[in-house]
């Protein structure tokens, strides 16, 4: 019968233990970590920002937008597609006010979108040689507009837009007969071109 040797063991056991102790963390390190952490690290898809901030306050700023050459906006969602909005803004000419139903598609950071409503407010139109023409009074819009939005978790968001803006109701009058301005009667409406910007928050 072997006789065991209790300090090659010992000393065995101590060298296991400590081997094991040091490579603890290195296998600690290479383990996946939890879920939470994963999902502190992976980026913020923001896909319910919209539902997130119900409410936004913007600013603004821009050619023929329907607040003018600046203004200011309140919008509030009526669901994650539709949102309503409120402002009011200085034009070139008049003080201008405005409405708009908007749809967005969201895309996470992104939302794509379409507004549609109506404006108030006076403008005014040039002849090709410069001279103003006609003066557009008590003026009804319908302004339509193509728009892209880029949102932060923060709440802040910027939106860029392009459309055009067409009157559907004014009193029209004509300042000159120049030979190459047309006149109230042949062209009563005024179509504009739009092109803004607007960076708000929302919460």
């Amino acid at each position: 019968m072997k006789t065991i040797n209790c300090k090659a063991l010992t000393r065995s056991t101590i060298a296991m233990l400590f081997f094991g102790v040091l490579s603890a963390p290195h296998r600690a390190s290479a383990e996946p970590s939890p879920p939470s952490e994963q999902a502190k690290q992976e980026p913020l898809e923001l896909e319910h920002w919209s539902e997130d901030h119900p409410w936004r306050i913007s600013v603004h700023a821009g050619m023929a937008t329907p607040y003018g050459v600046v203004g200011a906006e309140l919008e509030r969602n009526i669901n994650h597609l539709l949102s309503l909005a409120v402002g009011a803004g200085q034009g070139a000419y008049d003080q201008q006010l405005a409405a708009a139903l908007r749809v967005r598609w969201d895309l996470g950071r992104v939302a794509l979108g379409v507004s549609l409503g109506p404006g108030f407010g006076d403008s005014e139109s040039f002849s090709t040689s410069g001279e103003k023409s006609r003066h557009y009074g008590d003026a009804i819009w319908l302004n339509a507009e193509l728009y892209a939005e880029f949102r932060t978790q923060s709440g802040v968001f910027l939106r860029s837009f392009a459309g055009v803006a067409r009157t559907l109701s004014s009193t029209c009058t004509q300042s000159d007969a120049g030979a190459d301005t047309p006149n109230c009667q042949t062209d009563p409406n005024l179509i504009l071109p739009v092109l803004g910007l607007a960076i708000g928050y929302g919460f």
